[in-house]
């Protein structure tokens, strides 16, 4: 749907190249760019994220969230600005998890931010759109928390590991 100035515009529905896709689409998420993320299951324990892009007007064939290859996966929520995806992971006991994208393109390991939150069964996660709450759902409520830890775990998480430090007397 479309905004429009007395509310919403009437459902629109995605393109053939998305709905053709083999499979069940869980939540789908956009970048400010469009580009569309969003899970896919093609049965009991077969789980993944998927990516298309939007380019020239149009999305274009959804492609493997490569950072989360073979990972059981679903529920992704990106950022705006594309440098995080929150996402619900199956593997491992399950939980909500997070990764950054690093300055060179590359992703980092996942954090699973259930856990930093005291709900490590969590299933699902959004940022409102002013980047202020994390919203999500563990079993059948939903609850919130203040989203400034997710800028914290990032700049934990892209600091250069290695780097020389200068020891002064």
């Amino acid at each position: 749907m479309n905004k429009i100035p007395t509310g919403w515009s009437e459902p629109i529905p995605l393109s053939d190249v998305i709905n053709s896709l083999n499979g069940i689409i869980l939540q789908l998420s956009v970048d400010a760019k469009g580009n569309l993320y969003f899970g896919v299951t093609k049965g009991s324990m077969n789980y993944r994220i998927y990516c298309s892009e939007y380019k020239d007007g149009i999305y274009h064939t959804p492609e493997l969230f490569k950072p989360l290859d073979g990972v059981n996966a679903y529920n992704p929520y990106v950022s705006p600005d594309g440098s995080y995806l929150i996402y619900y992971k199956i593997d491992g006991g399950g939980g909500i998890w997070i990764i950054f994208k690093k300055n060179d393109g590359a992703w980092t390991s996942g954090i699973n931010i259930g856990e930093i939150l005291g709900f490590p069964y969590a299933s699902s996660a959004a940022v409102t759109p002013d980047g202020r709450y994390l919203i999500f759902l563990s079993g059948t409520a939903q609850y919130w928390a203040d989203a400034s830890f997710i800028e914290e775990l990032r700049k934990k998480e892209l600091l250069e590991v290695g780097k020389p430090t200068k020891i002064s007397n």
